[in-house]
């Protein structure tokens, strides 16, 4: 990675050199968040084509964790529990790492028809919405989320959606998805492994709560689709919205550098998958 002319560019424009014309372009963001008619297309032209996680956009495989059948793991104790009756299933995720360790079922499977009708295009949509942030792609990895189908049918959950560092896994409750918001979240951590100085010097002056920042990223390249969620989403979303548009050139910079830190995971995805898909 260190050979790379955009990563050289990056890293003496932090250190006050000329920077040279860069060839990175991001695709055009959303308008609005993917729709069922766009997941369909999508597959029929092969969204995903040749890559580990073709299955689970063509909604063939997934890590459940909620149906009417549901999954269980043993607790500490060793007692099994059903973790949608859990008091929140995100809870396993951080202690348990249950993106890497939740079921893995097969979708059509006719035992299964509750849980394909949950999930629907759920995966696709967020692969489509992930694929218009560089950061979110990096971050995307649908056999590292866990998809609670139960408990935002049954309850009110407090929280839509988490990623764990320290088991690098997500969950998200289903139907309402929160799939690209947490490959963002992981996308950022990706990247402060595989570059630290630049993203240590270009995250310094961005919102220390990395929250702001993945409300942002939603609303101005996934397709706002925060904007019809809850109060929690909503007031974050707007408190995103204006740490990047900050007074004095604050926002303005803030602005710049996150577009470099996009250009650092188009980078990574470029070495990462060099015969592509981006």
């Amino acid at each position: 990675m260190a050979d790379s002319s955009y990563l050289q560019t990056v890293l003496g424009w932090l250190r006050g050199e000329q920077p040279q014309k860069s060839h990175v372009t991001f695709a055009p963001a959303l308008s609005s968040y993917p729709s069922d008619n766009d997941a369909e297309n999508a597959r029929q032209y092969g969204f995903g084509y040749g890559t580990g996680n073709e299955p689970y956009l063509n909604n063939e495989r997934a890590r459940v964790i909620g149906s009417y059948f549901p999954s269980h793991v043993p607790n500490n104790s060793g007692k099994k529990i059903f973790l949608s009756d859990s008091a929140l299933g995100m809870k396993a995720v951080d202690a348990a790492g249950l993106g890497n360790t939740a079921p893995m079922i097969d979708v059509n499977d006719r035992g299964n028809s509750f849980t394909q009708a949950m999930l629907r295009n759920t995966i696709m949509k967020a692969g489509l919405a992930s694929n218009r942030s560089p950061i979110a792609s990096v971050g995307f990895d649908p056999s590292k989320v866990a998809l609670d189908t139960m408990i935002g049918v049954v309850g009110q959950p407090v929280l839509r959606g988490v990623y764990a560092p320290g088991t690098d896994s997500m969950y998200s409750i289903v139907p309402h998805d929160a799939i690209t918001h947490e490959s963002t979240h992981r996308g950022l951590q990706q990247l402060r492994k595989a570059y630290p100085e630049a993203m240590g010097t270009l995250e310094s002056g961005l919102p220390s709560n990395e929250e702001l920042t993945v409300r942002y990223l939603m609303r101005t390249r996934a397709g706002d689709p925060e904007a019809s969620g809850g109060p929690t989403d909503k007031e974050q979303r707007d408190q995103g919205t204006a740490a990047y548009n900050l007074p004095f050139g604050i926002g303005e910079q803030r602005q710049k550098d996150l577009n470099q830190i996009e250009g650092l995971a188009a980078l990574y995805n470029k070495e990462k998958r060099p015969g592509g898909p981006r």
